[in-house]
């Protein structure tokens, strides 16, 4: 057994106390009725047998590291499948698999986390707390194996982006706006060869336009075909497809309307105060500038989430009041150096 007045004992003990509240308060969080509402199935399931595999494991090794291995072992097909198989759906034609929309593959690394976040910290407060009462060491293998297989899964999760996809539907619908005559509300057919179209000239890509009309088929907006004589797939938007992609735009219109009024008055505002600059401190030139720097870069990320939605005009526009002041500003500030 081990002895408790050890300072390497003593250190030991503070992370079995550290680690089982920290283990208690994600157990706490997780059952909230919140987050089991989205994630009943690891509240139910993995929990339990996190529990009782992390027990387990400490005591049978190299049935845990074969365990282990396993995970990993997922976690790898997991990944190869968001990062590879799913973008050769729209490249190549002979290669066909059955999709899964980023958001339920963001969910297969938010299971692996919690399970093995859970083996981890129930075999270390095992493994350390143990020794203490009974005359028995586990090794470092196990714990150190999930805790490593959580942090992956957990960064594998935080590198899946979901986009904004208010703003893709509304790129679908000005792009079937323009192919369609949406005014009678008739059902349209996009495919796979059409998604390239769509999302060009934006920073979105043609998989984007694939989850959004994924969703679309699951809410029973669009019905899919699979595969198509063109394309390896086919979405048909029926009317309320068609209603909710223009309730999207207008929505989308709004929001876009109220940045572009934010931005016109910020440079409405530095307009009035730089129409006297000979009786600006030095100061104060050097913040407009700033500030003008902001507005361009502000611009600039407009257009690239917003892509055609957003008018050249009124971007040219701005962008030359912004250059019209910048000069004055910048002439201004030439001047009270010298």
């Amino acid at each position: 057994m081990v002895s408790i007045t050890d300072p390497v004992t003593l250190v030991s003990l503070s992370i079995v106390v550290t680690s089982a509240l920290i283990a208690m308060k994600i157990i706490l969080d997780l059952a909230s009725p919140t987050v089991r509402s989205r994630y009943s199935r690891a509240v139910e399931y993995i929990f339990v047998v996190g529990i009782v595999l992390g027990i387990v494991f400490p005591w049978i090794e190299q049935v845990g590291l074969i365990a282990a291995a396993t995970t990993a072992v997922l976690l790898l097909v997991s990944s190869v499948y968001y990062n590879i198989l799913r973008g050769s759906v729209t490249l190549f034609s002979l290669l066909h698999v059955p999709w899964r929309p980023r958001e339920v593959v963001k969910e297969w690394f938010v299971y692996f986390a919690v399970a093995t976040g859970v083996i981890g910290i129930v075999s270390t407060t095992v493994s350390i707390g143990i020794p203490f009462f009974l005359p028995v060491s586990f090794g470092f293998f196990i714990p150190l194996s999930f805790d490593a297989l959580a942090v992956l899964a957990t960064l594998l999760d935080f590198t899946i982006y979901i986009p904004p996809y208010e703003i893709v539907n509304s790129i679908i619908f000005r792009f079937t706006s323009e192919k369609y005559d949406m005014t009678k509300g008739e059902t349209f057919d996009l495919e796979d060869i059409d998604f390239r179209s769509i999302v060009k000239a934006t920073i979105y890509t043609p998989l984007d336009v694939r989850d959004s009309l994924e969703q679309l088929a699951r809410e029973g907006m669009a019905t899919k075909y699979s595969p198509t004589l063109l394309g390896r797939v086919r979405y048909r938007i029926n009317p309320y497809g068609i209603r909710f992609l223009e309730t999207s735009s207008k929505e989308l219109s709004i929001r876009i309307s109220s940045e572009k009024k934010d931005l016109e008055e910020r440079i409405r505002y530095l307009q009035q105060r730089t129409a006297k600059p000979e009786e600006l401190e030095a100061r104060v030139l050097r913040r407009a500038l700033v500030e003008l720097g902001v507005l361009t870069k502000n611009i600039q990320r407009m257009r690239q989430r917003y892509g055609p939605l957003l008018e050249e005009t009124w971007e040219n526009q701005m962008n030359k009041r912004i250059g019209e002041v910048t000069q004055i500003v910048q002439a201004s500030s030439t001047k009270s150096k010298t």
